[in-house]
């Protein structure tokens, strides 16, 4: 496994994480660990500042700045739940879309009504990807399929002399129709995303006498043909020739640390801050690989078979457990600081570090105290679904047999995140007290 892909999975960012785990490990999306971590990206501060604020909002800023709160909650990866309710956002974004008066601004010239097709494209795919459908979206995807161009493409250009669609207004369009076709069966639907899939192979990904246009995230940060590539693989047409030019300009686009750039943003003129803020989303930098661009580069090059071997393949050498060194500090190298919980046990008197190693990079680690509690269990994020977790339960479950076989309880504490790997191992909620922070559990040890 290259390096930048442990880098993509161990992403402080938990949005990115998630889909990193999902798309370039091929984790079960719905394994409880998965499960737990799109908890983590609900509660996130990247989830949490997108969610809220927007309803201070001056009053005809609240439509436009939801929707691309909206967006930006989808290109993070969170899925509804009680601490992340998108409702809110998707409501006002679709009352403003939807009124008669916002139609009425729409200039129409000979006959081509000139549409800012990304606003309702990205309201479909928000809602969609979201997981919650409106009735309202439906107006939406028939308002794109009769502002459709001749040519297939969109315009938001009301000069008489633009006559010519452009990619920029038209890979969201074809991304969402052919979504809400795979969703409702449309066929007005299916029909415009056909058209315009035809356009954008047509000129070759490009805009006519153009260059490539640079690489950019999130979704609504401009055009750029890794965009437009992955709308050419959601909808089954990547292994067409017309894409093989920009599959080989996107594989030469690679950095030397195995990444790929964020080479330019142009976010949404009416997209507020909260939605492009390099926080979540990096600074543009042609000379420094981005995490969120090198993530969806890694996903599409592996299905085009255009990475070279080994790039996302996991490790093989055998996993060793044992104990760790009295003076070694196996914490630093976690690719992520574990989370800290307090605890008002008693002071051990035993503290102990098992560490997981694959050669000599750092699987994972537990810290067992008095050989009756675990105090920390951490799977490093490339190890997950690799037995990492279980092989480290297992050796602390035969050492506390071996060293204290009256022992009948191992306990730990567990967050909401983690829980779910504990009781996949078996360990239940215990009696002792909890906190909002944790629960306290405990594995029955047999005689």
């Amino acid at each position: 496994m290259h390096s930048i892909v442990r880098q993509v999975v161990s992403s402080p960012v938990a949005g990115l994480r998630y889909q990193a785990l999902r798309d370039l490990l091929q984790l079960d999306a719905y394994t409880r660990r998965m499960h737990a971590l799109a908890w983590v990206v609900q509660q996130s501060p990247e989830a949490q500042a997108l969610l809220h604020g927007w309803e201070a909002d001056p009053p005809h800023q609240r439509g436009p700045h939801a929707l691309w709160r909206l967006v930006a909650l989808a290109d993070l990866g969170c899925q509804p739940g009680d601490a992340a309710d998108p409702g809110p956002l998707l409501d006002a974004a679709l009352a403003w879309l939807t009124d008669a008066a916002y139609e009425a601004t729409l200039p129409t010239i000979d006959d081509w009504t000139r549409l800012p097709a990304t606003r309702e494209a990205h309201a479909i795919l928000a809602a969609l990807r979201l997981g919650v459908p409106d009735e309202r979206l439906g107006a939406l995807a028939d308002r794109l399929c009769r502002t459709q161009g001749p040519d297939g493409g969109w315009l938001d250009d009301a000069s008489p002399n633009a006559t010519r669609s452009t990619l920029a207004q038209t890979v969201a369009p074809l991304e969402a129709l052919a979504f809400w076709n795979a969703m409702t069966g449309d066929a007005p639907a299916r029909r415009a995303a056909h058209r315009a899939a035809d356009l954008l192979l047509r000129q070759k990904l490009q805009e006519p006498d153009a260059a490539y246009a640079p690489l950019t995230w999130p979704s609504h940060a401009g055009y750029s043909p890794l965009r437009a590539l992955l709308v050419m693989r959601q909808i089954g047409w990547l292994e067409h020739p017309h894409c093989a030019p920009a599959l080989e300009w996107l594989a030469d686009q690679r950095l030397p640390d195995g990444g790929w750039p964020a080479q330019a943003a142009a976010p949404a003129p009416d997209a507020p801050p909260a939605a492009h803020q390099h926080a979540i989303w990096g600074a543009p930098a042609a000379d420094h690989a981005n995490p969120w661009v090198t993530l969806q580069a890694l996903d599409l090059l592996a299905s085009a078979e255009r990475l070279p071997e080994g790039t996302l393949a996991p490790d093989e050498t055998a996993l060793t457990v044992a104990w760790a060194e009295p003076d070694a500090k196996p914490l630093d190298d976690l690719a992520l600081p574990p989370v800290t919980l307090p605890d008002d046990a008693a002071p051990a008197d035993i503290t102990r570090t098992l560490v997981a190693r694959r050669g000599d990079r750092l699987a994972g680690l537990l810290e067992l105290q008095d050989y009756r509690h675990v105090s920390l269990w951490c799977v490093q994020p490339w190890e997950y679904g690799r037995g990492v977790g279980r092989a480290l339960m297992d050796r602390a479950i035969a050492e506390v047999r071996l060293h204290e076989p009256d022992q009948r309880d191992l306990t730990a504490n567990a967050t909401q995140a983690v829980r779910g790997a504990y009781e996949a191992l078996g360990f239940c909620a215990s009696a002792e007290p909890s906190t909002a922070d944790y629960q306290r559990m405990a594995l029955r040890l047999e005689a």
